[in-house]
């Protein structure tokens, strides 16, 4: 078990990602599985290095299912069950810090329901996460791109004609800011590596910068 790709997604945690990560599995609301549960609590007890012999293959499947005669597909059924548990853990934690991505997910939701008198609060926490850029390198702009694409979407006056505007400006930024970013990868891999790429809208872009 020490090489499976389990435990290599396992080591990239921080201390404080392995605790929520086992709040996460003993919550009914996630997880019911009691052998998933188990199986966390012999992974986790062997953080951060993981080399101890107690997560080998047949002692592992021994804790967790004690007497039965060793089936390796068992386990691995049951490890493939518990990475894609990490998965969804580390999705969560994506979303969780991602307000952004929030507000934009609960503005659908809303729309979903009928509960559109609830958008303008909801539109403010996106502005509110605006200010609070520090920078304004491509996240700035990617995220200038569903603000002001929300603005238009959801709201009800004419400001959402201004935000029209903003998102056609953002958009242009966010098109040849990633352009021209992938266009010097196929200048550099020309030089060095002699591949040859048919590249558009050179002149357009520098012209645009």
């Amino acid at each position: 078990m020490h090489k499976s790709k389990l435990i290599h997604v396992m080591r990239t945690f921080s201390i404080t990602e392995i605790h929520r990560f086992q709040d996460y599995m003993n919550s009914p609301y996630f997880n019911n599985n009691d052998k998933l549960k188990k199986l966390c609590k012999i992974i986790c007890s062997n953080y951060p290095n993981f080399d101890n012999k107690s997560i080998e293959r047949r002692i592992v499947f021994t804790q967790l299912f004690k007497d039965a005669p060793y089936n390796g597909k068992a386990l691995a059924n049951l490890m493939t069950k518990f990475l894609n548990e990490v998965f969804n853990f580390l999705s969560i934690e994506q979303m969780k810090n991602n307000k952004q991505q929030q507000c934009s997910h609960v503005l659908n939701l809303f729309l979903e329901r009928d509960l559109e008198k609830h958008i303008p609060s909801v539109l403010e926490r996106l502005e509110y996460q605006q200010n609070t850029n520090d920078y304004q390198d491509i996240k700035y702009v990617n995220d200038q791109v569903e603000f002001n694409k929300a603005n238009y979407l959801y709201r009800k006056d004419n400001t959402k004609y201004e935000s029209l505007e903003n998102l056609l400006h953002y958009l242009d930024l966010q098109y040849f800011s990633n352009k021209l970013r992938f266009l010097c990868s196929a200048l550099y891999a020309e030089q060095i590596f002699n591949v040859q790429h048919k590249l558009y809208l050179v002149d357009e872009i520098c012209e645009f910068i």
